[in-house]
């Protein structure tokens, strides 16, 4: 029991801890700096959006603002399956240079962009949702990395900001989760590639994905970014590319929302398992430690709760266990209405790490059953 316990505390640790460390250290020690230049290829922004007619006129009037040449920055929407005015809003700006693939039929995100990426016009595209903006300089932030002729996929940095739930256990936690991933990844990113990006604001070059050679799969980002990774491009960081997405609107939506990503996750690398072998891989070792461990840290937790009441009595018992039983305490006092109403910030983080962790242990178990479909569920944020 006693190894059951430090193995497990070693393997729950090592993601959120252990890996941040090292890799902080490894790119002190050995950076691969990226060489950034002021360059302005063709770039088309790809908006999925699927039945978003309340966000997608902020969303296009946001696109057709930034600061991009608009001779040289297509803006384009794929809204299959939309029936709620989507369609009819987008339309609306059509003399605007904005462009609408649309049919009547839901064929699901990464199906709807591979049908239109022939009829793409960017040497590079830019992947977005509708219900989160950019600042002004995130195209251009973006494509500087592209003078690096090693960059093939580049990933921008998620912000949440919400005025309705701010200061939350779910918006105030999903905030620092964030920040924390932004420091892991701009390290990864500078002895390499980051281990994926966000759907929301990622951009790949055209030259290296082969639509014909993708699978279905519900998670586009991951997918198509991790496939640059083994094109032997990198996959980099760039913080001045941001894009600003409100928070779930309740722990029930965050709870599905994270247990659909670790599902689709966990499918999509069914569809490329070479990215975790280490004759295959570059960023091999990055993905077992950032992602795979993540993904399992529930089961992880579970085996060091259960082992630490089995150990011998004794100083190490007390330790184990007491310390736990504190940072669940500190968790489930958010489900006190009153407490969570005074918005006590001490107990966020523990509160968003064990809902965080039990939704990713629901999404383990909908992949090993099959049950995520290749369809997203939308999620009110």
């Amino acid at each position: 029991m006693k190894l059951v316990f430090i193995v497990s505390a070693i393997l729950l640790a090592t993601p959120y801890l252990i890996y941040p460390a090292v890799i902080y250290l490894w790119s002190v020690i050995r950076p691969k700096p990226i060489r950034k230049g002021e360059v302005e290829p063709k770039v088309t922004l790809l908006i999925s959006a699927y039945n978003e007619a309340k966000h997608i006129a902020e969303k296009l009037d946001n696109s057709l603002e930034l600061d991009y040449p608009p001779d040289k920055l297509e803006v384009a929407v794929v809204a299959d399956g939309s029936h709620d005015g989507t369609k009819e809003i987008v339309e609306g700006y059509a003399d605007k240079g904005v462009r609408l693939f649309w049919s009547p039929e839901r064929k699901g995100k990464l199906k709807s962009i591979l049908d239109v990426w022939p009829r793409l016009m960017g040497e590079v595209v830019v992947f977005s949702d509708a219900n989160n903006i950019y600042n002004r300089e995130a195209v251009r932030a973006i494509t500087s990395n592209f003078a690096d002729e090693r960059v093939g996929a580049v990933c921008g940095e998620k912000k949440i900001v919400d005025s309705v739930n701010s200061g939350t256990p779910v918006s105030a936690g999903e905030s620092a989760y964030w920040r924390f991933e932004g420091f892991v990844k701009q390290r990864e990113s500078m002895i390499g590639s980051i281990c994926g990006a966000m759907g929301e604001i990622y951009a790949v070059r055209r030259e290296v994905i082969n639509p014909h050679s993708l699978e279905a799969a519900i998670d586009d980002s991951l997918y198509i970014s991790l496939k640059a990774v083994l094109s032997g491009k990198r996959l980099v960081w760039e913080p001045d590319a941001k894009s600003f997405e409100k928070a779930s609107v309740s722990f029930t939506d965050e709870f599905r929302r994270k247990s659909r990503i670790v599902a689709a996750a966990l499918q999509t690398i069914g569809k490329i398992p070479q990215i975790l072998l280490p004759t295959k891989s570059p960023i091999w070792l990055q993905m077992t430690m950032h992602k795979v461990l993540k993904w399992f840290a529930a089961v992880f937790m579970i085996a060091a709760f259960v082992s630490a009441w089995f150990l011998p009595s004794g100083a190490f018992k007390y330790a184990a266990v007491g310390s736990q039983l504190a940072f669940y305490g500190l968790a489930a006092v958010n489900l006190i209405p009153p407490i969570a109403r005074r918005r006590i910030k001490v107990f966020y983080l523990p509160f968003y790490f064990c809902l965080g962790n039990l939704a990713a242990l629901w999404g383990l178990v909908r992949w090993l059953f099959g049950w995520q479909p290749y369809l997203w569920e939308k999620v009110e944020r």
